[in-house]
């Protein structure tokens, strides 16, 4: 299965990396990794949803699909809430998992991108003297 996903995700251009439990998973993962996670609930070990909600106590916003054979409402809102972006019951087919990716990794392109701004901000702001700090804004004018 495996394989599958591999070749399936490597036709799109998409780089992957799998683990065979989510322990595995966190002795590799850093906070500066970006793309994004596929996570089955039912794992060895360490639960999807338990790989989660480590992600997000690091304060990770790495962008998760969660797949299953075993969807329950309850847990699709624990995995929504905890950042998954799609939940996919097994049997899913090829596009939704393409379709899926996509909508994952656009999420994190824009992610990055919100985060670079953010950045240039704050190095703008810091780089202002006491002065230049002092200036107000102009309002702009009521008609």
């Amino acid at each position: 299965m495996i394989t599958l996903y591999r070749d399936l995700l490597d036709s799109i251009g998409v780089v992957t990396r799998f683990f065979t439990s989510g322990e595995d998973f966190f002795r590799a993962w850093t906070p500066e990794w970006h793309g994004g996670l596929i996570v089955d609930l039912r794992m060895p070990g360490m639960s999807g949803l338990e790989v989660l909600r480590r992600l997000r106590a690091s304060n990770s916003q790495l962008p998760a699909i969660v797949a299953t054979g075993y969807g329950e409402i309850r847990t699709t809102v624990q995995a929504m809430k905890l950042g998954a972006i799609e939940f996919l019951e097994k049997p899913f087919s090829n596009s939704e998992l393409l379709e899926a990716v996509q909508t994952m990794l656009e999420q994190e392109r824009q992610l990055a991108l919100e985060q670079s701004v953010r950045a240039e901000m704050e190095a703008s702001l810091n780089s202002l003297s006491a002065r230049e700090r002092e200036v107000p804004f102009p309002r702009a004018s009521a008609k």
